[in-house]
């Protein structure tokens, strides 16, 4: 099975960094200087024309203070994640084995829909 990266998934990853040049305070000029590229390219990356290297995530995840999964997956509500982990912890084993097998299941599912 090969991984396609779709033209909506170049447009959603587009997006996210646009998100994260926009939190940082930048233009796109200034992300382009940072990075040593032009602006076209920042604005190409960002309407999701082109799809960013490695290396291009990396430097926009270094100068904009962000994380790889910010760019890829976009922003999430951190008030989100500790009241999950905490609901899934109090949960009994027998319980607590049931969510981790339907949480493995949903990102099977989920790995199935992207390919």
């Amino acid at each position: 099975m090969k991984f396609q990266i779709t033209d909506e998934l170049k447009v959603q990853i587009g997006s996210n960094i646009r998100e994260a040049r926009k939190a940082a305070g930048l233009t796109q000029e200034a992300l382009a200087e940072e990075m040593g590229v032009n602006k076209k390219h920042i604005s190409n990356l960002e309407r999701g024309k082109n799809c960013p290297s490695l290396a291009a995530l990396m430097e926009i995840n270094r100068i904009c203070n962000v994380s790889c999964d910010q760019l890829l997956y976009g922003t999430r509500k951190d008030s989100d994640i500790p009241f999950l982990v905490r609901r899934a912890c109090q949960l009994p084993d027998h319980q607590l084995a049931i969510y981790l097998r339907y949480t493995d299941l949903f990102f099977e599912a989920l790995a199935e829909e992207l390919s």
